[in-house]
């Protein structure tokens, strides 16, 4: 019997004070604490995952061709991710070329191309350049990991 009463009264303390913490007054509810801020915004639309995640996974390489020389002349990009190259030649036409990932493209003097691909193999050493000036005098090297 005195295990019982012990119980009751435990448990009645314990749930008085757990209702006396939770209590607020009309002026607690109404006037925001001196170190809480608050800030409201119009809700922001957001992308889709699959979107974000595709632009996140974009490499994208500049390159510029001039005098017969392309910079940067050694490049790395990864098999399976999407690379962007935007290449631009700063004195005549040249050409992109890159036989072992299907680009050939022409550049006229000063403009820019962009050319997209997603490399599926891996390879140590790939050979790009512009093959207008005579056979790759102009070049430079690619690894795809």
């Amino acid at each position: 019997m005195r295990n019982s009463i012990l119980l009751i009264l435990a448990v009645s303390f314990i749930v008085f004070v757990g209702c006396e913490n939770k209590s607020e007054t009309a002026e607690d509810k109404e006037a925001p604490k001196d170190d809480v801020i608050v800030q409201t915004q119009e809700p922001v639309e957001k992308p889709d995952a699959q979107d974000v995640k595709e632009e996140e996974s974009v490499q994208e390489i500049f390159i510029t061709i001039k005098e017969g020389k392309f910079e940067p002349d050694m490049i790395v990009i990864k098999k399976g991710e999407k690379v962007r190259f935007k290449v631009k030649s700063l004195d005549v036409q040249h050409t992109f070329t890159c036989a072992s990932l299907g680009i050939k493209e022409t550049i006229n003097p000063g403009e820019e191309i962009v050319v997209e691909t997603i490399p599926s193999t891996t390879s140590k050493f790939i050979t790009f350049g512009c093959d207008i000036h005579g056979y790759f005098i102009e070049k430079g090297t690619m690894t795809i990991n």
